[in-house]
């Protein structure tokens, strides 16, 4: 009996120090193109960034900068995007204007009609309480640029 009592008072100090050293490391989150259109303030367009948590808790990205590539050529940077707060176990979008570093061949892409292969390479700076972590993510998908071609 004895025995017994010391195993179970073993276990529970065990999940009580285990519980407390826990760390809240940011998991679940992820970064897509949503939609482009044309841009405002004198950008070349306007890239929708829909940030999902998937997450119990709400995230914090205190700052994040995203490179664009449109059928495997690098297309855009983004420096510094606005901080945005994410509820837990939603998304938000958020609107970026971007300038083209190859406008020309954006416009070639646009023109042809068809939908193009994206890849969007991010780093994150996340607050999730107190702390702050360095988060690098990547998306691929299809994205339609006809609205660029009525410019």
């Amino acid at each position: 009996m004895k025995r017994l009592l010391l195993l179970l008072s073993a276990a529970v100090l065990g999940l009580f120090i285990a519980g407390c050293n826990s760390s809240m490391e940011p998991s679940g989150i992820s970064v897509a193109v949503d939609c482009i259109g044309a841009g405002a303030d004198g950008a070349d367009a306007t890239l929708t960034l829909r940030y999902t948590n998937e997450s119990v808790y709400a995230l914090g990205v205190s700052k994040s900068s995203h490179r664009l590539y449109l059928n495997g050529t690098a297309v855009a940077r983004i420096d510094d995007a606005p901080a945005v707060g994410i509820p837990p176990m939603k998304f938000t979008a958020q609107p970026v204007g971007i300038h083209f570093e190859n406008a020309g061949f954006v416009r070639q892409l646009a023109a042809s009609g068809a939908p193009v292969r994206y890849r969007l390479e991010s780093t994150l700076f996340e607050t999730v309480g107190e702390e702050d972590y360095k988060v690098k993510l990547h998306a691929d998908g299809s994205l339609d640029l006809s609205p660029l071609a009525a410019r």
